[in-house]
Parts: C-alpha cells; structure tokens; sequence
C-alpha cells in the first residue's frame, strides 16, 4: 500500500465518522441493467446514504424502474 493511499483511506475514515449520509450520485442513459445491480447494491449497504440518479433521456425503462422502485 503506497502513501497515498493510506492518506486516502485515513480521509475516507474521518469523513464517514463525520457524516450522517453519504451522497451517492449516479448518472444514467440507457443503462437499466447495470442501473439496477448498481442501485440493489447500495441499497444493501449498512451506510445511510442518500441517492440521486440522474438520467439523461434513457429510453430503456430507466426512468420507470426508478419510479416504481421510489415508491
């Protein structure tokens, strides 16, 4: 493990015992297969988190599947 890395981690470790909710960003274009892996994966996290996808005008489903999740 080099320097750097160990700084990193040394951050990452500060910032979650400092944060109340991770920001989770994801942005999405037609991408629903990998959209739902991914989202099904964080939403099993441990971590309280707040997730914002961004979709740009997918036309695969994308945007139904996040409304029907949503709810």
């Amino acid at each position: 493990m080099s320097f750097l890395s160990i700084n990193a981690l040394i951050l990452l470790l500060r910032f979650l015992l400092v944060v109340e909710e991770i920001p989770i960003i994801v942005v999405n274009y037609n991408g629903i297969e990998l959209l739902k892996k991914y989202l099904d994966s964080v939403l099993q996290t441990q971590y309280p988190s707040k997730v914002v996808v961004v979709d740009n005008g997918s036309k695969d489903g994308s945007v139904e599947y996040l409304k029907k999740i949503r709810s």
